[in-house]
C-alpha cells in the first residue's frame, strides 16, 4: 500500500474516506491535477461548485461513474492513481456537461439524436481526460497518467498526439478534436454504450410507457449537432473546439449502428404505433455499419449529377 504525504486539497471538492491515508490519497489525486492541468482543474472546480463529493469503493469492470441523485463521483479502488487521475477528470467533465445543459434523461431525445448525444458526451469526456493526462505529463514530468490512458485507449492518445506540435502545456482545440475522434475508433466501446444506452435505456424502456400511471415522455425532442457541440465541447477558454465544424456529429460514419439496433428501433416503433404512442422514425437517418460510406458516396455522386444537369440547363 502506498503511504501518501499529508496535504490539504487545493480544490474544495469534498470526499469520503475512512482512514488518514485514504484522505491523503484523495488530496494527492486532486492536487496533482490542480497543480499541473488547467483543463483538469477547471472541471474539478465545476464539480465542486455543483455540490459533488468523491467516494472510493471496490468496483470491477468500471473505473468510475457519477450518481446525480447522490451528487457523488465514485472511483474504483481496483485501479492505481495514474488511471484514477484521468478518470476523475473524465467524470467531473460529465458533471460539467450537465451544468451546461446536457439533458440527464437521454430518452427525451429522438433516437437519432440520442445516438449523437450519448457518443459525443463520452468522446468529449475522454478528450478532457486525455488533456488532463497530457498536461500533467508536460507540466510535471509525470507521464504515468498518459501511459495508463495510452494502454487503455491508444486511439485517443494517438489522436491527441498527432494533433499536437509537441510542446503544448495546455491542450489545444486541435488536440481536443484529435482525442474526440479517437474515441469513435473504438468500436467495442461504442457497442457497449449502444447496447446499454440506446438499445436498453431508450428503446427497451420506451416499451413500458403504456404501462405507467404517469407515462414518461419519450422521443419528444430534437437537437442538432451544432447545439450539442456548442453546449459542451469547450476548451479551457470556454470556446467550442468544434466551432469550425459544428455539424461534425452528422457525419455518416458517426451515425452507424448495429443491424440489431436498427431492427429493434423499427419493431419498437411499430409497437408504439399500435399502442397509440408517439412514433419516432428518426432512426431512418442512421446507418448500419458498413453502409454509411457507400451511402455518403452515393449522395455525393447524386449531388454532382444534379449540379451537372443544372449547368447543362443554364447553358441552353
Amino acid at each position: 500500500m502506498t503511504d501518501y504525504i499529508a496535504q490539504e486539497p487545493k480544490i474544495d471538492l469534498p470526499f469520503q474516506a475512512y482512514t488518514e491515508n485514504g484522505k491523503n490519497r484523495f488530496a494527492h489525486l486532486i492536487n496533482t491535477i490542480a497543480d499541473n492541468s488547467p483543463t483538469g482543474r477547471a472541471v474539478l472546480e465545476d464539480a465542486a461548485k455543483a455540490g459533488y463529493q468523491l467516494k472510493m469503493q471496490a468496483m470491477s469492470g468500471t473505473q468510475g461513474f457519477i450518481c446525480e441523485e447522490m451528487k457523488t463521483i465514485f472511483l474504483s479502488t481496483c485501479y492505481d492513481d495514474n488511471v484514477l487521475m484521468e478518470t476523475l477528470a473524465h467524470e467531473c467533465r460529465h458533471v460539467q456537461q450537465v451544468m451546461r445543459g446536457v439533458p440527464d434523461n437521454h430518452r427525451e431525445l429522438v433516437i437519432r439524436d440520442t445516438v449523437k448525444m450519448n457518443r459525443a458526451i463520452e468522446a468529449d469526456a475522454e478528450a478532457v481526460g486525455a488533456a488532463t493526462a497530457w498536461e500533467i505529463r508536460k507540466n510535471s514530468g509525470n507521464d504515468g497518467p498518459w501511459k495508463a490512458l495510452e494502454e487503455k485507449c491508444p486511439k485517443i492518445t494517438q489522436g491527441m498526439e498527432s494533433a499536437a506540435k509537441g510542446d503544448e502545456r495546455i491542450a489545444t482545440p486541435a488536440m481536443m478534436r484529435g482525442a474526440f475522434d479517437g474515441w469513435y475508433q473504438n468500436k467495442p466501446m461504442m457497442d457497449i454504450y449502444e447496447k446499454n444506452v440506446i438499445f436498453v435505456g431508450a428503446l427497451s424502456n420506451s416499451l413500458q410507457e403504456h404501462r405507467e400511471a404517469t407515462p414518461a415522455d419519450f422521443f419528444k425532442r430534437e437537437m442538432s449537432s451544432a447545439e450539442m457541440v456548442n453546449m459542451f465541447c469547450k476548451d479551457t477558454a470556454g470556446k467550442c473546439y468544434w466551432a469550425d465544424k459544428p455539424d461534425v456529429l452528422n457525419e455518416p460514419a458517426r451515425l452507424q449502428i448495429n443491424q440489431n439496433t436498427m431492427d429493434f428501433a423499427k419493431s419498437v416503433n411499430e409497437f408504439r404505433a399500435d399502442k397509440k404512442l408517439k412514433v419516432d422514425t428518426s432512426y431512418n437517418d442512421l446507418y448500419v455499419y458498413g453502409t454509411a460510406p457507400k451511402t455518403a458516396e452515393k449522395s455525393a455522386n447524386n449531388a454532382a449529377l444534379q449540379a451537372a444537369v443544372a449547368r447543362k440547363k443554364l447553358s441552353r
